[in-house]
């Protein structure tokens, strides 16, 4: 039997639920485009198509790639990461100040 009064985490799921809801109402998860910066935006399957596009490989491919243990990502992913999360992530580079200072 399902509890007469729902738990807090119930009623929190279906918050998020909710929430996701309201924020995508009239698209469809294919339809969705993703912000890259200032007005540029582009389809899902463009990126992926860029992002295997540099390999010469499929999309499939790339994605199977993209699974292994010890292969990193790199903009293609932070973009889709960040479209996901709805946050801006930045990324630095560290660079040695001695080196640079004898360049």
């Amino acid at each position: 039997l399902a509890p007469s009064n729902p738990s807090p985490l119930d009623a929190k799921k279906q918050c998020v639920h909710q929430d996701k809801a309201i924020v995508y109402p009239k698209r469809t998860r294919t339809q969705r485009l993703l912000f890259l910066q200032g007005s540029e935006y582009l389809r899902p399957n463009e990126l992926l198509q860029v992002a295997c596009s540099q390999y010469d490989i499929s999309g499939e491919e790339y994605c199977d790639s993209m699974r292994n243990n010890g292969v990193w990502g790199g903009g293609p992913e932070i973009v889709a990461l960040c479209n996901y999360l709805r946050r801006p992530i930045h990324v630095y580079e560290l660079i040695d100040v001695c080196k640079s200072k004898n360049k």
